[in-house]
């Protein structure tokens, strides 16, 4: 039996393995009720199409062969669709499996902290303060962040294997490391740290560095096969999520330089008092001045230095700071990528670091005698309810995209924090919440065109329409180029009744943008009801060729060609319609339509019959049923389809002709 299973069966380390993993499992295990959120998650699982597919051959193989959403992090897709083979869309087994990976990573801290240390009470204790404090509530809480439960998880499944390898020597443990670390940068490239890690680690607790170069040496050679592992992946990275890097022009060193400094202060920060702890955007986020920032990074310079010259009076304490400074590099701000500048989630590698250095630092310049070390352990255990409390209140934070957003306003207000609850109303279907808050958010943006054309759809949905009007007009005022924003302005004057202003915006849209697909389609259908029919096909056509795999567009054309007396045409373009969506009634109740007047009767009755699977008492498709079995000569039978339509809708059109026909049956 290996030094690395006999150390895991110890019972007296099994005892607060175990109660560590159970109080870390039973305090998240609240989210298992909560919902998906409208900020990635549906970008991730909801709307994910290879992540719906479950494990299939198709999707594993979209995983792990190209970038998915500007990420390479095959192993998290996978883990999500393996979830959903399981749980299918039901986001109580996401966020479970999200719980039960958070567990794991306390367990394994555990375990490679006291194997290489022995010190229970120390283990347990910066473990259990790790696992529960606050700043680990957004990783283990948001479906989107498995990245980070995944990643840590095969991260510290490699310093356990690590620990065994410098224990034991040989290549097996050493290999299981290393593709251990590999896994851990399939699931979230912020892995490219490992290397670093290792060598921190290698310093303390396992005291591998004696102060001899040659030692030295062979340490950091030993590494290199990880070191080539973190190159390739930073530059896969740097390669798919070139999109997302902002570009110098537009961060300036300066900007990187604040950025940098805010990052390593703020989580300090945050570690230390876990106040009004919120998601933010780049926008939003308080960033230092110059000024500021270089005094921080001269006090973290110096604070480094102090503790390289007491790296052998106090070893944990210089190796949990490395550990902090490294691990959180890549996440500071140094190169900008996406919304984010400081995130919760960010901490979650890096605070290992400080949880080690304070619970061994404190420790070691406490008396070591028997009282002391039971004050400090009680003090511990405060602490660490303290932090339990906490973390289960900020956890019900996020129980649905509305208690989230809505916390967010509250706490620090922000036009992303308004946003994103303007976004949770409009799914709930409060349309006049939703436009109230977004009317704020053009308020308070007043230069940004988008703020205003979602204050504008949102007051048109909640039928306020002279609003939605003049947030359209500020649109255009800000961006009059957008034929977005002049298609907009159309469809509010069409459901104000003024149909030439509409036809102006949409002359406008079709100005800056001739294959403007929805101003095509709005404008030919002023054309039908003028009767210009000639004009109404030419913008339907030239909305088939713009989209050509669009159901409407083939529809509404078939009918225009209806219309203008075109049966051959009008049957073509809408067999087209009913081929793009086969169980689409009303593309086949118009299909058997035109194949009725073209004396198809057995083909209008097979369209007529799939309009009726979709509306079994829609009085038209009944009423259609019934003349094309009755032309067909087979008038017993469609008795029964004129009186379900007349049972439908008596006093209606269709049902007044179908009681005609029942009458001249009798």
């Amino acid at each position: 039996m290996s030094y690395f299973e006999r150390a895991a069966l110890s019972p007296r380390k099994a005892y607060p393995a175990i109660l560590l993993f159970a109080g870390i499992a039973l305090l998240y295990a609240k989210s298992a009720g909560f919902d998906f959120i409208n900020l990635d998650d549906p970008a991730y699982v909801v709307q994910n199409e290879m992540v719906k597919g479950g494990l299939s051959a198709s999707g594993v193989k979209e995983a792990l062969l190209a970038p998915v959403a500007n990420y390479y992090i095959p192993l998290t897709w996978l883990s999500l669709m393996a979830d959903y083979s399981l749980f299918g869309g039901s986001p109580a087994g996401f966020h479970a499996t999200n719980v039960l990976l958070h567990s794991l990573n306390a367990l394994l801290l555990f375990l490679f902290l006291l194997n290489a240390t022995d010190s229970p009470v120390n283990c347990f204790l910066a473990s259990a303060l790790w696992a529960a404090h606050p700043l680990r509530v957004e990783s283990v809480a948001w479906v989107t962040a498995r990245k980070d439960v995944l990643f840590l998880f095969f991260l510290l499944l490699a310093l356990n294997f690590w620990l065994c390898h410098a224990k034991k020597g040989g290549w097996r443990w050493y290999w299981a490391a290393f593709f251990a670390a590999l896994a851990a940068c399939l699931a979230k490239p912020a892995a490219v740290v490992a290397p670093f890690i290792l060598l921190v680690v290698d310093y303390w607790p396992l005291g591998r560095f004696n102060g001899e170069r040659a030692r030295a040496f062979r340490l950091w050679a030993e590494k290199l096969p990880f070191f080539a592992l973190s190159a390739v992946f930073s530059l896969l990275t740097l390669q798919t999520q070139s999109s997302s890097i902002s570009p110098s022009g537009i961060v300036t060193p300066l900007d990187r330089f604040c950025a940098v400094a805010t990052s390593y202060w703020r989580y300090i920060g945050k570690t230390i008092w876990p106040s009004t702890l919120v998601l933010e955007d780049g926008n939003a986020s308080w960033r230092m001045d110059a000024g500021l920032a270089a005094l921080v990074l001269a006090a973290i310079f110096v604070a480094t230095l102090v503790l390289y010259a007491k790296r052998k009076a106090a070893p944990q304490l210089f190796s949990g700071w490395i550990w902090y400074l490294a691990a959180l590099l890549p996440v500071s701000g140094l190169v900008s990528v996406g919304m984010n500048s400081v995130a919760d989630r960010f901490s979650y590698l890096p605070s290992i670091g400080l949880f080690t250095a304070a619970v061994w630092g404190v420790g070691a310049f406490v008396q070591r005698t028997s009282g002391a070390r039971k004050a400090l352990f009680g003090a511990g255990l405060l602490l660490l309810a303290a932090f339990s409390v906490l973390s289960f209140v900020q956890l019900g934070h996020w129980r649905d995209s509305e208690t989230l957003f809505r916390y967010h306003v509250e706490a620090r207000d922000s036009i992303f924090a308004r946003k994103g609850l303007a976004d949770a109303l409009k799914a709930k279907g409060d349309y006049l919440a939703n436009s109230n808050l977004l009317a704020s958010i053009s308020e308070a943006a007043s230069c940004d065109s988008k703020a205003a054309w979602d204050a504008a759809e949102a007051l048109e949905l909640a039928k306020r329409f002279e609003e939605a009007r003049f947030f359209y007009l500020r649109a255009i005022d800000i961006a009059p180029k957008n034929p977005d924003y002049h298609f907009g302005l159309a469809r509010i004057s069409l459901a104000m009744g003024d149909k030439r202003a509409a036809a102006a915006s949409l002359t406008q849209a079709l100005a800056l943008n001739p294959e403007h697909f929805d101003s095509l389609l709005a404008t030919s259908r002023l054309y039908m009801e003028e009767e210009r029919l000639a004009k109404a096909v030419g913008a339907l056509e030239k909305a088939r060729k713009v989209r050509p795999d669009d159901r409407f567009a083939a529809r509404e054309l078939g009918f225009a060609y209806g219309v203008w007396g075109m049966g051959a045409d009008s049957v073509k373009n809408l067999r087209d319609a009913v081929a793009i969506d086969t169980k689409d009634p009303e593309s086949n109740f118009l299909l058997a339509s035109a194949l009725s007047q073209g004396g198809d009767m057995a083909g209008a009755m097979k369209h007529y019959l799939s309009a009726l699977e979709a509306s079994p008492e829609n009085p038209a498709y009944l009423y259609g049923c019934g003349v094309s079995l009755e032309r067909l000569g087979r008038a017993g039978e469609a008795l029964e389809y004129y009186r379900r339509a007349v049972a439908a809708n008596p006093e209606g059109d269709y049902g007044r002709a179908a009681k005609a026909r029942l009458e001249a049956l009798r």
